[in-house]
């Protein structure tokens, strides 16, 4: 066997040099034992928000537009200098006086955009970023919003047209047959369970079931047709008594040619 590289004697004072304490193993940190792993911190995400050096949760960071408009705000009704409200917002004050100017590109395409609105006032920014895919490719509808909303082209939303009350008028009874008719909608489920539309008349003095227009739509044009096929062999009663459904309020129902009948 080849001779041992150190002798016994030479490792001892090699272990006194490279061990600290006198050569004495150091103690066990307090806490967690041999073996023990810490516990974990919970797991989940904080507070939505940015956190700072000293753990405070802050508010989400304003767009630059947002950033102006809260330094003139903070001008106006406080004494605070314009240098300290945009050092507070965070931004410069090359940045607050100086708005950025856009690109002849994004000029051209916010031109199309109004174009487009003022064609289509109905539309919202979505379709109108359908229209202008074909022209402009590159464009997602964030930027088609941002334009949107700048030109200040957003659609109001259309309110319920308020009548007013009409004086309420006692029912008449029908004295002679073909004098006042009445109709209604019923509905019913096919087996398959598409639903239908059944349009019922009836004479109000005789309680005889004129007519049942079945279908699985029926508009204001339709009663308007169904109407003139009664008249075709009874001819056109005094009075129609209806509800106010959509049916019956239709242009086609209140149009003059059709009432002067």
């Amino acid at each position: 066997m080849p001779p041992a590289r150190f002798q016994p004697g030479q490792l001892l004072p090699v272990a006194g040099q490279v061990r600290r304490h006198g050569g004495r193993r150091r103690e066990a940190p307090e806490g967690a034992g041999a073996g023990e792993q810490p516990p974990e911190a919970v797991a989940g995400r904080g507070a939505p928000g940015h956190r700072g050096a000293e753990g405070r949760v802050r508010g989400k960071t304003l767009a630059p537009q947002r950033k102006r408009e809260a330094i003139r705000r903070m001008c106006e009704l406080t004494s605070i200098s314009e240098r300290r409200a945009c050092r507070l917002a965070g931004i410069s004050r090359d940045a607050f006086r100086h708005a950025p100017t856009p690109t002849p590109a994004t000029q051209t395409l916010s031109a199309r955009l109004v174009e487009l609105a003022q064609a289509r006032r109905r539309f919202g920014y979505r379709r109108l970023h359908d229209l202008l895919r074909p022209e402009f490719p590159q464009v997602n509808h964030k930027k088609i919003y941002r334009l949107y909303r700048e030109a200040k082209l957003s659609v109001r939303r259309r309110k319920k047209a308020k009548f007013p009350a009409a004086q309420r008028q006692p029912l008449r009874p029908a004295r002679h047959p073909n004098e006042v008719i009445s109709m209604d909608f019923v509905f019913d489920q096919l087996a398959s369970g598409r639903r239908i539309k059944c349009l019922t008349v009836a004479d109000d003095f005789t309680h005889e079931c004129v007519d049942i227009a079945v279908d699985h739509g029926i508009s204001g044009a339709y009663v308007v047709r169904v109407l003139e096929q009664i008249a075709c062999f009874r001819g056109y009663p005094r009075a129609v008594r209806t509800d106010n459904g959509p049916e019956f309020t239709s242009r086609a129902v209140d149009s003059p040619q059709f009432n002067a009948r």
